[in-house]
């Protein structure tokens, strides 16, 4: 089995500080994945900047699955099979369509 890197995550310290999310949007280096596909992920800020964690915002995001949230916001099929279905089902422990976006 040929296994292939994905991913190049950086050592913070060695890189220019940037506001949560952005150092790890930017400096994360998807390897085998289009600048195309990548650029789909920018949409996602809104999400990530209109959550701020109150009530409000529970009510919000908490009825939408994560894989709702990345359909709405444009998110390329690619960037979610290479990237955030297995990122999610990681760290979350469950699938993207189980996983609240609100608690992703």
């Amino acid at each position: 089995m040929q296994v292939f890197l994905q991913v190049e995550y950086p050592i913070f310290q060695d890189v220019q500080q940037l506001p949560t999310p952005f150092g790890t949007l930017f400096h994360t280096q998807f390897v085998r994945l289009p600048f195309f596909d990548w650029f789909t992920s920018l949409a996602l800020m809104t999400a990530t900047i209109d959550f701020y964690n109150t009530d409000v915002a529970w009510r919000k995001y908490d009825p939408v699955t994560e894989r709702e949230m990345l359909k709405q916001f444009g998110c390329s099929e690619r960037l979610y099979q290479d990237v955030f279905y297995p990122l999610i089902q990681v760290g979350l422990f469950a699938p993207t369509e189980q996983s609240s976006a609100a608690a992703t």
